[in-house]
């Protein structure tokens, strides 16, 4: 299975989280709060032309990792297919479903053209 994000799109975002917390530092302001895995890997996928699927509310939609167990399993389109990708395992299961709208999947609350955690498309409500 294709490690998403790349190893070195994982190694510049971690390096650009670093610079930008201790050019903020160096600022005398405070760093924001960030998490060491978690970030980097959201960073890393959006820089790779992934959005990420969110809630109705707006928030990242996390599953739970069939592998490691952890509750951080993101869903990651892009081109049409949904991927189930874990930042700690990083193994992306392609969910090979295709995703209406995925351009749209991350900004705000879900289109009516959202897909389900399974990679099934959820219907849009009645008007």
């Amino acid at each position: 299975m294709p490690q998403i994000p790349s190893a070195e799109a994982l190694r510049h975002a971690r390096a650009a989280l670093a610079t930008e917390t201790e050019t903020i530092a160096k600022a005398g302001g405070r760093a924001p709060v960030t998490d060491p895995v978690i970030t980097p890997f959201v960073r890393a996928l959006r820089a790779g032309g992934f959005t990420i699927q969110t809630s109705a509310s707006g928030c990242d939609a996390l599953g739970t990792c069939p592998a490691c167990q952890n509750r951080y399993l993101y869903t990651a389109l892009r081109a049409g297919l949904a991927h189930a990708v874990c930042p700690h395992c990083r193994d992306a299961a392609d969910r090979k479903a295709a995703v209406a709208g995925a351009a749209r999947a991350s900004a705000g609350p879900c289109p009516p053209d959202r897909v389900g955690w399974r990679g099934a498309a959820i219907a849009a409500p009645p008007a």
